[in-house]
């Protein structure tokens, strides 16, 4: 049984060693000479109080998914107020969706995503974006499949060998 939660302070130190492994497997996707600030990562303490800052604000939404092996997973977002070329605010942007190794395709991310927009309907926000790698397959079949479009397309040249 899986549910989803807005996590609390207790939960910061798993958000945290979530963040960093992913990262490491960011690393290993991202294209070649591209990512350097995720080469060397924050320490774990850092990315703790980036996360804590979260849990008191109104606008961010932190939430977890935990089953009975402990939290698997969590989403991060937070609720954009500016004008948008494409999108009118406020419109709520979802920062990061991770789940732990071993506990993909269990529908981990469809629950947190889905509780993501229903906290978006409950605030009276009609969008919801996110930013997706393109070599992350993976994550774009399951945000094409919940509904999600490609709006506009980053593009990168780079300069030094």
């Amino acid at each position: 049984m899986t549910s989803i939660r807005r996590a609390s302070t207790a939960d910061l130190a798993t958000i945290s060693l979530i963040h960093l492994r992913n990262m490491r497997r960011m690393v290993e996707m991202a294209p070649p000479g591209l990512a350097q600030t995720l080469r060397t990562p924050p320490s774990p303490a850092q990315v703790e109080a980036y996360f804590a800052d979260m849990t008191g604000d109104a606008d961010s939404l932190l939430l977890v998914a935990e089953t009975e092996s402990g939290v698997e997973g969590f989403l991060s977002a937070c609720v954009e107020h500016h004008p948008d070329d494409l999108l009118d605010s406020p419109y709520l942007t979802i920062e990061f969706v991770e789940i732990i190794p071993g506990s993909e395709s269990r529908g981990l991310a469809t629950a947190l995503l889905q509780a993501a927009e229903q906290f978006a309907r409950e605030q009276d926000i009609a969008n919801v974006d996110l930013s997706v790698w393109q070599g992350n397959g993976r994550a774009r079949s399951l945000y094409e499949h919940l509904g999600y479009a490609p709006i506009e397309i980053r593009m990168v040249k780079l300069l030094r060998d």
